[in-house]
C-alpha cells in the first residue's frame, strides 16, 4: 500500500527539550499548523499512536541530544473516505516510559489506535518494556463524580484505543505452533501475571497482532513507514469520541494544550478527563459562536450601505430609469413600457384628444411579477433633462460603496461601545434609545442619523473589503437575501462541530457531554435577529426619506406638466386642429370654447398625470415603506390637489351650465318658428300627392288596354312560328338518315380493304404445369393473321416470325373473366385456338370488330 503518510520526516507537536526535567512541555507551531490546516478543520482527525521498542532500549529508549515527545506526519493526512475521517500518525520517540510514564498515557488518551512495536518473539518481559505506563493510565480519573475504581475503570476502559502489537521479524517457529499471530500474542498475554500483562488485559478490549518486516522500514526507528502497518491501521479504524463528540484539528490542538500539562503534573495531582474535555469544548464553542457572530455582521454591513441622501432631479429618475430598464432586459426580466404619444410627452394626441393610457397597478415591495411602465412622464422628465435616452450619468448610482468603515480587524476612535461586533450591550441601549419616545420629535435627517451611527462606525474585515455593497433602502426581498447569505455563513461554521463531530450515544450517562449547544445557539439567534432589526429599521427610516423626496419632486413635475398640457391643447386650438370630441364651440362667436360640458378635462389630465407619476414611483421606489408612503401621499397631498380642480372644474361646469340653460331657451323659440314651417308645408305635399295618386291611375288603365292587344299579336304570331318550324324539322331528318346511310355503305366498302395492325399478348403452353403470355406484332390483312417479333421488323418487311394463318370461319369468343382477352375458336377439330390478350379494352373492341369482319369474309 502505497501512503501520503509515508516518510521518515517528523515534526514536533509536544516535546520536552534536552536536559528539561519532563514537565517542561512546549507545543510547537509546525503540528499545531497541521492540525489546523484547511482540510482538518471540518472533518473527523483520528490519531493513531505509534510507539517503537529497540531491543537494546532497556531504560525505555530515553536520549539526552534530542527533544523527546509526541511528533506528528507532516504529509497530507489519509481519508478514510467511508467514515469520514482523516487519519494522522502520532509517534512517540525519545522517551522514558519507566522515568515519564506519563508520555505513554497522553499516547492512549488521545489516540485511536495504538501500535506498539518490538523486534524478536513476545515475552512476559517485552510486556513489562513496553507498557510499564498502563499503571500510570489506569491512575487517569475519567470523570469529577466518580469515586469508585471500579466504575472508573469502566468508563476508561470504553476511552482506551485498540491496541495492534506490531511484532517486528517474528519467525513461524517462535510462535509456540500458533497458526496466527494474534493468537500466539493472546497466549503469550494470558501466559504471565505481570502488571502490564494484567492492566492491558482489562483495559484494551480490542487488541490484536501483526508482524512487521525491519526491511520494510525507511529507517531504524521509522515504524511509521511500514506500509503493512498503515494498510492495517486503516483497514480497522474506529474514531475516537470523547464524551460523545468527535475531535477536529483545533480540537486536538486545544485538547493537547490542556492535557498535556496537566497529565504531566507531579505526582498526587489527579488528572479529570471530563473537567479537561469540556473546557475544550466550551471554548471551542465560544469561539465558533464569536466568529459566527463576526461573519454574520461582516455579511450585512459589506452587503448594504447606509443611504447618503442626494438631490432628486430629473437628471438622476431619467438614468435610474435606464439602468433598471437596462438591468431587466440583461435579466430576461422584460418591463412593457406604455408609450404615452407618438415622441410627444402630453397627454394629449395631435387632435386635443385626452391619450388612452393603461392603469398602472400597484408594484409591492417584493416585486415577484413587473408592472407596464408608463412613460407619459419619463418623456417628460427625459426633455426637461435634455439629453438622449442612451446617456449614462447618474448623480446617485444604485450601487455604491458602503460608508462602513473598511479597516480590516482595526477599531475606531469610537472603540468597541459603537460598534455592533465589540457587543458591550451597546446593543440593548440603542434598541432603548430607538424606542423612545423623543423619537417622534426628530426630524427625518436626525432619526436616520441616529439608526445608522452603529452601521456607519462598524469595521468590516479585511476579507470582505471587495464585496459589493447596495446602498439602502432596497427591498426586503434583498435584505432577506443578505440575511439568508449571513445564516450561510453561520452554518458554514457551526455545522463541522454540532453535526458532523457528533459521535454515537455513549454507552453509560457518565460519558455524556454536560454542554448544552442550543442554548448557545439560541443566544446567537437572538444576537443575529437584534442586528437584522437594526438594518431592518435603518432601511424603513432610508425608505421613508427616499420615498417621501421622491414623491416630492414627482408631484411637483405632474403640477408643471399639467400646466404644459393646458397651455399645449390651446395651441392646438389656436392652429386650428380638430376639435376634441368631448367640447363644444360657440360657433356663434370666434371666441375661445366654451367651458367644459362633458367630463372635467383638467381632471382628466391630472388623474393621466397622476397615473404615470405613480407607474414611475412604482418603477423607481425602494425600501419597505415605498406602499405606505405611497397611500400617505395620495390621502394627502393628492386629495388636497383634487379638491382643488374639483371645486375649480365644479365652478366653471355652473357658470357653463348657466350658459348653456339660456341657449336652450332661444333653441326653443327657434324650434318653435321651424315646427310651424314643417306643418304647411307638409299639408302642401299631401295635396301634391292626392294629385299624383290620380294621373297615376289613368295611366295605369291606358297601359293594361295597350297590353291586351299586344299580347293577342303575340300569340297568333307565336303559333305561325311554330307550325313552320316543325315543317323544318321533318326536312332535317329526312335528309339526316339519307346521309347516314350513305356513310355506313361507305365505311363498310372502306373497312373490307383496311388493314389492322398492333401488339397483342398470346398464351402459350410450355411444359407440364407452366404457361406464358409472350407479345408479338400482329398484321391482319383481310382474313390473313402474320406474326412478327416486333414493329420494326414489319415496317423493314421482314419474314414473319411463324407461318401466317387465316382466320376464315374461326369463332370470336369474348373472355367472361378478363376484359382483355380474346379467344379465337377453329371451325373444325385438329386446328389451333389462339388466345389474345390486347394491351386495353378499348384496343380489345377493335380487334374483336377487325376478327369478326375477318372470319366471315369467305362466308360472303
Amino acid at each position: 500500500m502505497t501512503s501520503p503518510l509515508l516518510g521518515t520526516t517528523l515534526v514536533p507537536l509536544c516535546t520536552c527539550s534536552p536536559g528539561s526535567s519532563g514537565r517542561d512541555l512546549q507545543l510547537h507551531n509546525e503540528g499545531i499548523d497541521i492540525l489546523q490546516g484547511t482540510k482538518l478543520l471540518t472533518r473527523k482527525v483520528a490519531l493513531v499512536g505509534i510507539l517503537y521498542i529497540p531491543e537494546d532500549a532497556q531504560d525505555g529508549g530515553s536520549s539526552a541530544d534530542s527533544d523527546r515527545g509526541l511528533f506528528l506526519s507532516p504529509n497530507v493526512a489519509l481519508s478514510v473516505a467511508k467514515q469520514n475521517t482523516s487519519l494522522l500518525l502520532l509517534v512517540l520517540r525519545g522517551v522514558s516510559l519507566i522515568d515519564e510514564p506519563f508520555w505513554g498515557s497522553l499516547l492512549f488518551v488521545l489516540s485511536s489506535h495504538v501500535v506498539v512495536a518490538k523486534a524478536g518473539p513476545i515475552t512476559t518481559a517485552s510486556f513489562q518494556t513496553a507498557l510499564p505506563f498502563l499503571a500510570d493510565f489506569a491512575r487517569v480519573q475519567v470523570t469529577e463524580m466518580t469515586n469508585d475504581e471500579e466504575k472508573n475503570a469502566t468508563l476508561l476502559k470504553e476511552l482506551a484505543p485498540h491496541v495492534t502489537w506490531g511484532a517486528v521479524d517474528l519467525k513461524l517457529k517462535d510462535m509456540n505452533g500458533c497458526d496466527s499471530p494474534s493468537t500466539y500474542f493472546e497466549q503469550q498475554l494470558a501466559a504471565g501475571s505481570t502488571d502490564a500483562q494484567l492492566l492491558l488485559s482489562d483495559f484494551v478490549s480490542v487488541r490484536d497482532c501483526i508482524v512487521l518486516k525491519f526491511n520494510s522500514f525507511q529507517g531504524p526507528e521509522d515504524v511509521h513507514t511500514s506500509p503493512k502497518l498503515l494498510t492495517h491501521v486503516a483497514d480497522r479504524l474506529a474514531c475516537k469520541s470523547f464524551f460523545g463528540r468527535y475531535m477536529n484539528g483545533p480540537l486536538l490542538v486545544r485538547l493537547c494544550k490542556l492535557l498535556a500539562p496537566a497529565m504531566a503534573a507531579p505526582d498526587g495531582i489527579s488528572v479529570v478527563l471530563q473537567r479537561v474535555v469540556t473546557d475544550v469544548f466550551a471554548a471551542h464553542w465560544q469561539e465558533l459562536v464569536q466568529r459566527a457572530f463576526k461573519a454574520y455582521c461582516n455579511v450585512l454591513h459589506a452587503r448594504l450601505a447606509v443611504y447618503e441622501r442626494a438631490p432628486i432631479t430629473a437628471e438622476y429618475l431619467v438614468d435610474v430609469t435606464e439602468r433598471k430598464l437596462k438591468a431587466n432586459q440583461l435579466n430576461n426580466q422584460h418591463v412593457a413600457a406604455v408609450d404615452a404619444g407618438q415622441g410627444n410627452q402630453s397627454v394629449f394626441d395631435e387632435f386635443g384628444n385626452l391619450k388612452k393610457q393603461l392603469d398602472s397597478e400597484d408594484n409591492g415591495d417584493e416585486g415577484g411579477r413587473f408592472t407596464p411602465l408608463n412613460t407619459g412622464l419619463f418623456s417628460f422628465l427625459k426633455n426637461r433633462a435634455s439629453r438622449a435616452f442612451s446617456k449614462q450619468l447618474s448623480r446617485m448610482p444604485t450601487i455604491r460603496v458602503s460608508t462602513s468603515i473598511r479597516g480590516g480587524d482595526q477599531t475606531t476612535s469610537l472603540g468597541d461601545s459603537v460598534r455592533l461586533g465589540g457587543i458591550r450591550k451597546d446593543i440593548e441601549a440603542a434598541e432603548a434609545e430607538l424606542l423612545d419616545e423623543a423619537i417622534l420629535a426628530q426630524t427625518p435627517d436626525q432619526m436616520l442619523a441616529r439608526c445608522t451611527a452603529s452601521i456607519v462606525h462598524y469595521s468590516v474585515s479585511r476579507e470582505y473589503l471587495n464585496t459589493p455593497s447596495e446602498a439602502m433602502p432596497v427591498n426586503t426581498v434583498v435584505l432577506d437575501t443578505v440575511h439568508a447569505e449571513g445564516l450561510d455563513e453561520v452554518k458554514a461554521l457551526l455545522k463541522p462541530f454540532l453535526v458532523d463531530l457528533r459521535g454515537p450515544s455513549p454507552p453509560t450517562p457518565e460519558l455524556a457531554c454536560s454542554l448544552d449547544f442550543h442554548v448557545g445557539k439560541k443566544n446567537l439567534l437572538a444576537k443575529m435577529a437584534r442586528v437584522r432589526r437594526r438594518f431592518d429599521r435603518a432601511n424603513e427610516v432610508s425608505s421613508a426619506i427616499f420615498c417621501g423626496e421622491l414623491l416630492r419632486y414627482l408631484h411637483s413635475v405632474v403640477l408643471r406638466k399639467n400646466k404644459t398640457d393646458t397651455e399645449d391643447r390651446q395651441q392646438q386650438q389656436l392652429r386650428g386642429r380638430a376639435v376634441s370630441s368631448i367640447m363644444f364651440l360657440d360657433k356663434k362667436s370666434g371666441n375661445d370654447p366654451v367651458a367644459l360640458t362633458r367630463v372635467p378635462l383638467e381632471l382628466l389630465t391630472y388623474k393621466n398625470n397622476l397615473e404615470a407619476m405613480v407607474s414611475q414611483y412604482n418603477f423607481v421606489a425602494r425600501g419597505p415603506q415605498a406602499a405606505t408612503v405611497l397611500a400617505a401621499f395620495l390621502y394627502g397631498p393628492v386629495r388636497k390637489q383634487l379638491q382643488y380642480l374639483t371645486q375649480h372644474e365644479y365652478g366653471r361646469f355652473s357658470a357653463a351650465c348657466k350658459e348653456k340653460d339660456q341657449r336652450i331657451k332661444e333653441l326653443e323659440e327657434v324650434l318653435g318658428n321651424k315646427e310651424r314651417q314643417v306643418h304647411h308645408i307638409t299639408n302642401a305635399n299631401a295635396e301634391w300627392g292626392r294629385q299624383e295618386q290620380e294621373a297615376i291611375a289613368e295611366i295605369e288603365h291606358t297601359h293594361s288596354e295597350q297590353l291586351s292587344s299586344l299580347q293577342g299579336a303575340i300569340r297568333s304570331t307565336e303559333a305561325q312560328i311554330k307550325s313552320a318550324l316543325a315543317d323544318q324539322q321533318a326536312l332535317y331528318q329526312s335528309t339526316m338518315q339519307a346521309t347516314r346511310h350513305t356513310i355506313d355503305t361507305v365505311d363498310k366498302v372502306a373497312d373490307k380493304s383496311r388493314v389492322v395492325s398492333g401488339y397483342l399478348e398470346r398464351y402459350e403452353k410450355g411444359r407440364v404445369f407452366s404457361s406464358r403470355w409472350r407479345q408479338y406484332f400482329y398484321v391482319l390483312k383481310q382474313d390473313t393473321l402474320e406474326c412478327y417479333k416486333s414493329k420494326s421488323e414489319y415496317e423493314e418487311r421482314g419474314p414473319t416470325f411463324e407461318q401466317s394463318i387465316s382466320i376464315s370461319g374461326y369463332s370470336v369468343v369474348r373472355s367472361r373473366t378478363d376484359e382483355l382477352k380474346i379467344k379465337l375458336v377453329p371451325p373444325e377439330a385438329g386446328h389451333r385456338m389462339l388466345r389474345f390478350r390486347a394491351p386495353a379494352s378499348v384496343g380489345r373492341e377493335t380487334w374483336m370488330k377487325r376478327f369478326t369482319e375477318a372470319t366471315q369474309i369467305a362466308s360472303r
